[in-house]
């Protein structure tokens, strides 16, 4: 069963790249998400969300926060 999110959960992205790889400029050790076998700053199976133009979101597909998927642009 899935749960219900509350509406102030909602992130209000301009728009979301998922099943993407990315790399970052932070050093694996401060990526909680991130394995110790994995190369620096690399995810695989990521997602990026902007918003005003600036990254306002990057990790793990999984960990993507809620977001209104009919207004968001989604793209693959």
């Amino acid at each position: 069963m899935t749960q219900a999110v509350q509406p102030s959960m909602v992130q209000d992205f301009d728009a979301v790249w998922h099943n993407v790889h990315v790399a970052t400029m932070q050093p694996r050790h401060q990526l909680e998400h991130m394995a110790a076998t994995e190369a620096f700053g690399a995810l695989q199976d990521a997602a990026v969300a902007v918003k005003d133009g600036q990254i306002a979101w990057v990790g793990p597909k999984q960990q993507l926060p809620a977001f209104d998927v009919l207004r968001t642009p989604l793209y693959d």
